[in-house]
């Protein structure tokens, strides 16, 4: 994804000849799929500008043109991105900008609430220890304000934007109606607040003035399930995270792999899939849906509903394959997360490319995206130029950040592929011929399965970690027995390790080899420091790694579903109407399998090697040789 670097006119002010004077210089860069928000926060970002207590306006000067042009909206933003492609010049189309204060509202005690917000309100709670008050009462906070609270029907859901009341332990339709609702009682009644927790499952606000100790909540206790329809009512996307999944994801690494398969029904389609590996290295399913084709507009949706339901988490970063409108997607609703390559697909383009090279350079590369050190990195890379020039010129423009782990920005672990989508499609293949409620309760009753299976095995399980970083964990335990630590200080040991030295930090949980801190469990340098120094091993392990974890990953599970007769179906949604999408019968006869790419047909049917000694013919359960060294 390219950058748009632009020069930042600040601090001036417009004369009555259209020119912006005595203003100061400082530059911006924003992504080139950047949304008017988007560039409205780096902006903000780069000039230490409060969008609380500013309004930013956002004007630059075309040649030819007294008018300055304003940018207002994502397309204005898109001409200026067009603008400025032509011409890449730093100086060319300067940025000018200007703030005004925003207009204030004065609470009854005198304190300042800024008008507008992002406002949900499900229940009142007062801090220090202020009980939520009903029946007609008022909740008063410590700034003055007053809130009338109502009884509530709780059969009651309210659609109505118009509300008037806000009442404890309401229901609403959804997000939005909750949203809009908010922002005209904040208005009517001359407070405001500001969002202090946004996610699918809770939602908190609190006063804007810092003094003020009060608190609104909403909370939902059931899945993140949305659907969009055309104008003429025809089904066109479906996104659906159960609870279950929800809950579970705080418990893993916020890594997410995303892909999609194609539907086999008479009306197509595309199912698509979020999921994340557990403290065991399982398959959780965070989200997944039905879209009608792989596109920027699709795709967008996705992201958009994902982020409502899961947020965003710190160090989260998301991997799939290279397809065009992914790109798009998560450098519009995710532009500050990093967003990895899956190195089998990025592979796959480089067989096509360059067909004479692949059977030496594969790996090669394998090796090069897995290594842990920048020394490795360049001698496996200086192999590849040696081998063909054009591959290495290939991968530098794909971008090292996307697909090397020792150049991610974030820790992606193992999770080098999209093997774990790709895994969830393989085993819904039959089930993709089936009309979409069907299709769409398999896939259900298949996550069920899985949730209540890994929910077992954690509990079975009495070793320190999960079934797939434990067995990480002995094979370093072994590694270590012929490595030596001698001590700099109580914490800081050299090990020597077949005549290599390697400095082991245990009170930062670092080694000079880097795989205590990508793999996040003692590597065989540190195991060897910890023996010496008779420590446990647990207190060196990633938390999300060990066993208590694994088994409060699925303390929630995916409720089974009722017969039809007995389901209860609110008015607002039985009276919907949906449509089914447009039919058009592809031409020929329908494909059970896909067509292969020639280099995977040179490939050959792959033989399974050994994870203990990497030597094919056996398993790790009847292997009897020597583990290789990582």
């Amino acid at each position: 994804m390219s950058t748009i670097s632009s020069l930042i006119r600040h601090s001036g002010n417009w004369n009555n000849e259209n020119c912006y004077v005595n203003f100061k210089i400082d530059a911006v860069a924003f992504k080139e799929y950047s949304t008017y928000i988007d560039l409205l926060q780096a902006v903000a970002t780069q000039l230490n500008i409060d969008m609380q207590l500013k309004n930013i306006y956002i004007k630059y000067i075309v040649e030819g043109n007294d008018t300055p042009m304003e940018i207002h909206n994502d397309m204005s933003v898109r001409v200026c991105v067009e603008l400025k492609k032509d011409n890449k010049q730093l100086a060319m189309y300067p940025l000018c900008i200007t703030t005004t204060d925003k207009k204030l509202y004065t609470c009854v005690s005198g304190e300042s609430c800024i008008e507008g917000g992002f406002l949900q309100i499900g229940y009142i709670k007062q801090t220090n220890a202020m009980e939520t008050v009903v029946s007609g009462d008022l909740a008063s906070s410590s700034c003055g304000n007053a809130v009338v609270v109502f009884e509530n029907d709780t059969n009651l859901v309210i659609s109505d934007k118009n509300q008037k009341e806000v009442v404890v332990d309401q229901v609403y339709k959804d997000k939005d109606t909750l949203k809009a609702v908010m922002a005209n009682y904040a208005i009517s009644n001359r407070f405001n607040f500001r969002a202090e927790r946004s996610n699918a499952i809770s939602y908190t606000l609190v006063c804007v003035s810092e003094e003020c100790d009060w608190k609104f909540r909403a909370s939902s206790v059931g899945s993140h399930i949305r659907m969009r329809k055309s104008d003429k009512n025809e089904f066109l996307y479906l996104f659906i995270a159960l609870y279950a999944f929800i809950k579970g994801f705080d418990c893993c690494r916020p890594i997410v792999v995303v892909d999609g398969s194609h539907l086999k029904t008479a009306y197509n389609g595309t199912f698509v899939s979020a999921s994340t590996l557990d403290g065991a290295g399982n398959i959780l399913p965070l989200a997944y849906g039905v879209i009608d084709s792989e596109n920027d507009r699709s795709w967008t949706w996705f992201f958009e509903r994902f982020r409502e339901a899961y947020g965003v988490r710190e160090n989260m970063c998301i991997v799939s394959d290279r397809h065009e409108s992914i790109n798009k997607a998560v450098s519009r609703i995710y532009p500050n997360v990093p967003h990895y390559a899956c190195i089998w697909h990025l592979w796959g383009n480089v067989c096509k490319k360059y067909k004479k090279s692949h059977d030496v350079l594969s790996p090669v590369f394998y090796a090069m995206a897995k290594a842990y050190t920048q020394e490795d990195f360049d001698e496996l890379m200086g192999k590849v130029e040696k081998a063909d020039f054009r591959v290495a010129e290939y991968l530098e423009l794909a971008g090292r950040e996307k697909w090397a782990r020792v150049y991610a920005t974030a820790n992606r672990g193992w999770t080098m592929t999209s093997n774990i989508a790709e895994c969830i499609n393989r085993h819904l293949v039959a089930a993709r011929e089936l009309p979409i409620f069907d299709f769409l309760e398999e896939v259900r009753k298949m996550f069920g399965r899985w949730n209540y299976n890994n929910r077992k095995n954690g509990i079975y399980t009495f070793t320190t970690l999960g079934k797939k970083f434990q067995e990480m964990l002995s094979i370093n335990e072994y590694l270590c027995l012929r490595m030596t630590a001698e001590p700099s200080t109580e914490y800081l040991y050299t090990v020597y390790d077949a005549g290599r030295r390697f400095i082991v930090n245990l009170d930062n949980k670092t080694c000079s080899c880097r795989m205590f801190q990508i793999d996040e469990i003692p590597c065989p340098h540190a195991w060897a420091v910890i023996k010496k120094k008779n420590l446990m091993v647990d207190d060196y392990c990633f938390e999300l790694f060990k066993r208590h974890t694994v088994v409060k990953t699925y303390d929630v599970a995916v409720d089974p579903l009722p017969d039809e007769r007995e389901w209860k179906i609110p008015t607002y949604i039985s009276e919907d109407v949906v449509l089914p999408p447009r039919y058009k019968r592809p031409p020929g006869r329908p494909k059970k399998k896909r067509d292969k790419p020639l280099f995977e047909l040179l490939l050959g049917k792959k033989r399974h090697a050994c994870i203990t000694c990497g030597q094919t013919g056996h398993n790790r359960r009847s292997c009897s040789n020597t583990p290789r060294r990582k």
